[in-house]
């Protein structure tokens, strides 16, 4: 993925993003908070827009100059939608994962602190 934009503003980006996508350039928009700016927590969230295609990065910058730049590589949205759901699976088989062993981890420290306990009565 590469950077093409930063926003401060959400809605901006995802309408950008959704511009982009309707000429067949694959998107992501990422949150951003910014380092603490107030005593009750963080500021406002930001956000990022993203290529996911390296090859197709130049492209969507010509197309923010340009509106009516022809995309070389477009993705059909069949192909953007099997991109994303490729994605999500692979997303959730390693949080799963990861979860997975954390939850052994715990267990095995639970019954670690339950032998000590029962053998230092």
């Amino acid at each position: 993925m590469k950077l093409l934009r930063r926003f401060n503003d959400h809605t901006n980006a995802e309408q950008l993003a959704t511009f982009l996508r309707s000429r067949g350039i694959m998107t992501h928009v990422s949150m951003r908070t910014p380092h603490n700016t107030g005593a009750i927590g963080g500021g406002i969230a930001e956000a990022d827009l993203w290529a996911v295609l390296p090859e197709q990065h130049q492209d969507a910058k010509e197309l923010l100059e340009n509106p009516a730049h022809e995309v070389a590589t477009p993705l059909s949205e069949s192909e953007m939608a099997d991109m994303r759901a490729k994605t999500d699976i692979n997303v959730g088989f390693n949080l799963s994962r990861a979860l997975n062993g954390a939850a052994i981890a715990l267990c095995l420290v639970i019954v670690s602190v339950i032998i000590w306990l029962i053998s230092s009565q």
